[in-house]
């Protein structure tokens, strides 16, 4: 079983390391608060670390979207971090056409921001996590796909 170290708990969000992967779990629309804590907190893990790292984000196709000021500082921290990334997941679930077109427009937003790490979104976690552990580091993942998957799994059900 994967270690999880839990290093934010909002109502909105639940940000955490299984193992040597961030995960940032969004269970509600992101406020600016929130994207706020959540960004301090991306910064502070990442900025000693010896590699980059590697990062699954989770959320659901039909969550409501940020506002603008929310969104606005999502894409100035992603743009603060992106240094420190060896990659990044997007874990966008839902099916259908709608969760299609989700998915589009983020990965739209994200090729404005022309990011430095390879960064991909997917439908659901199993195949995000698999393509994530996929890509190149300067130091190989101590987690399997399915260690991450469970370590998710784990998270979501406040264990």
């Amino acid at each position: 079983m994967a270690v999880v170290k839990l290093e934010l708990d909002l109502p909105e969000a639940r940000v955490f390391f299984a193992e040597d992967v961030l995960v940032l779990w969004w269970r509600q629309a992101p406020t600016l608060p929130a994207v706020q804590r959540i960004s301090e907190t991306i910064e502070r893990v990442t900025r000693h670390r010896s590699s980059n790292t590697r990062m699954l984000v989770v959320t659901s196709a039909t969550m409501k979207a940020p506002d603008s000021e929310a969104r606005e500082a999502m894409m100035a921290s992603n743009r603060r971090t992106a240094s420190k990334m060896a990659a990044v997941a997007l874990a966008i679930e839902g099916e259908g056409f709608g969760a299609a077109a989700v998915r589009a427009v983020i990965s739209g937003m994200y090729l404005v921001l022309k990011p430095p790490h390879p960064l991909k979104t997917h439908s659901d976690i199993a195949t995000a996590a698999r393509w994530l552990l996929e890509q190149t580091s300067d130091a190989p993942a101590s987690i399997s796909a399915s260690e991450l998957v469970s370590a998710v799994a784990q998270a979501r059900s406040g264990s």
